[in-house]
Formats: structure tokens, sequence, C-alpha cells
């Protein structure tokens, strides 16, 4: 088998034993000046059983549908060259997403403390037909910049 560079997207799944992280090995399979187009370790054999002569082993892929991923040389966001990178970039995402997730609990229990005992037709719709709950112009512009 040739030598082919191999990239590390993780993410994470739970299930009764707890928290996974789950590690996809992503291989090239065609190189560019800017990019390399990877697979998944896995389907690697079936693309190349699949491969008919004079045919890439990226037209072969494409050809047979497998999910086809595209990894910068340069700063790649989606796959990594080591196991130790790829766990970082995920410790990231989900440090960002805490973040996300934060805003999102305040601004909905804002809401819900705000809308308790409203009706829907005591609101007055705007020019659009939305209504705006009132006294939530704070907790919105605490968190989004408007122009």
């Amino acid at each position: 088998m040739d030598s082919r560079e191999v990239f590390y997207k993780m993410h994470t799944a739970v299930d009764e034993q707890g928290i996974n992280v789950i590690t996809k090995e992503l291989v090239s399979i065609h190189e560019s000046a800017c990019w390399y187009w990877c697979v998944q370790k896995p389907q690697l054999g079936y693309i190349r059983s699949r491969q008919r002569e004079g045919e890439s082993l990226l037209q072969a892929a494409k050809r047979g549908g497998s999910k086809i991923y595209k990894v910068a040389k340069l700063g790649s966001r989606v796959a990594f060259k080591t196991r130790p990178e790829a766990f970082d970039h995920l410790m990231m995402l989900k440090t960002k997403q805490i973040g996300h997730m934060k805003r999102e609990i305040e601004i909905l229990e804002e809401f819900t403390k705000k809308a308790a005992g409203l009706d829907i037709e005591s609101i007055k719709p705007g020019s659009y037909g939305e209504r705006v709950i009132p006294d939530t112009h704070e907790v919105v512009h605490n968190h989004y910049i408007f122009d």
C-alpha cells in the first residue's frame, strides 16, 4: 500500500458508559497545491475495489457517493495531522459551544420570565409582523451588537 497523509477529526458522543471522544481517521486520496481530498480510512478499501481503469481514487470516491473531506494544507479547521492537535481543537470548539449555550440560556430565561402571563394578542405587532416582548432589549444587547 502506498503512503498517504492521515488526518484526525474528533467529536463527542454520549452513551451509557459516559462521554466518548470519537476519532475519524481521514486518508488523503488526492492532493493539489493547497488541499488534500480525504475519505475515512475504512472507506479506502471499498473505493479501491470499485475504482475503474484509468480513474483516480477521487473520481471513484465521487462516483461511489463517498463523503469527501477537503483539508487545507495550511491552517485546516477540518482535520489535523496529529491526535493531540485534533483533541486541542475539539476542546476549543466545546469551550466556545458552552459560551454560546450560556448566552442562549440567559436569553431564554429572560423570555420565559418576561412573557409569562402575557397574551400574544396584547403585544402590538411591528411593521414586519414581529412581536417584541417588553423589557427584553437589555438582555439582547448584552450579547449581540447591532448596526
